[in-house]
């Protein structure tokens, strides 16, 4: 499947420029359209559960500050928009385009939550800035993107685009996550370009029927060759050995199955997809 829309969620945040800048740097390579995509909280939800004994006066103090600061971001994410668009030299349309690389800003009110989840479904491929840790917003866009729009996902590192994709690390656990990452139009597609494909075999794929001389054959059915470079139990944490292993074998992005697990154990417990998520340095394709 050929990648045609590229969503890029901006909340205006000085991290989601790298977000954009990714986007762009994408959309440029495969002739895509680059849609930029800011949400403004209704400032109505804003005191829907904490109305209960205030006045109107205050009810309508907090709306009126929630509004002021949903168009301060708008502004501020419309201005990267344009800004960075300029700098890649992306000819700017009045919404969607299927006719080559271009770029487009689009708006809208309400919880980011369902109106992502909508704009996603219906893009080809997600960029989004990786986590900065905790309380930081944009995990939960990350998340967002990941659990509810069936798309993959392109995390990115915040210091922005870089070139990338020439050696490509695959994590192979054998999960159905794994496969949706690799065989996405996405997926295959930066492994076809890439000049070395290197797939870690993490140790659960071990004990699981899906053997990675499987892999190895179905990418090479679409001219894709890879080799393998298995991983020892008991090294550490899962997460940390793969960014580990795809730093070893210089991976300069990496492909990859996202929870896995329950999210309810990445909370409680933590993760691959919440280690990766929240380290890694270089771009990673996800699928869920």
């Amino acid at each position: 499947m050929a990648i045609k829309i590229i969503l890029a969620p901006m909340s205006g945040a000085e991290s989601t420029e790298a977000t954009l800048a990714s986007a762009l740097h994408v959309g440029r390579h495969l002739g895509a359209h680059v849609e930029a995509f800011h949400v403004s909280l209704d400032p109505r939800d804003s005191v829907a559960y904490m109305a209960e004994g205030m006045t109107s006066n205050m009810i309508q103090d907090i709306m009126s500050a929630v509004e002021k600061e949903g168009e301060e971001r708008r502004e501020r994410a419309h201005e990267q928009f344009t800004r960075l668009s300029k700098e890649a030299d992306a000819p700017i349309t009045q919404g969607r385009s299927g006719g080559g690389f271009s770029a487009s800003f689009a708006t809208a009110v309400g919880r980011e939550d369902d109106l992502l989840a909508i704009r996603g479904r219906l893009s080809d491929l997600i960029v989004a800035a990786r986590s900065g840790g905790k309380g930081d917003t944009q995990r939960t866009t990350v998340e967002i993107a990941l659990l509810e729009t069936g798309r993959p996902v392109l995390l990115t590192p915040p210091t922005g685009p870089n070139l990338f994709g020439k050696t490509v690390s695959i994590a192979w656990n054998g999960s159905i996550e794994a496969v949706r990452a690799i065989g996405a139009g996405a997926g295959l597609h930066f492994l076809d370009e890439a000049d070395r494909v290197v797939i870690m075999v993490v140790p659960e794929a071990f004990r699981t029927a899906s053997h990675v001389d499987d892999l190895v054959t179905y990418l090479a059915c679409h001219d894709i060759k890879a080799e393998v470079a298995e991983i020892e139990e008991g090294g550490g944490p899962i997460g940390h050995v793969l960014l580990e292993k795809s730093a070893e074998v210089g991976a300069d992005m990496m492909v990859m199955g996202a929870y896995t697990h329950s999210r309810l154990r990445h909370l409680m417990i933590g993760g691959p997809t919440s280690v990766v998520l929240q380290n890694a340095d270089i771009p990673v394709l996800m699928a869920h």
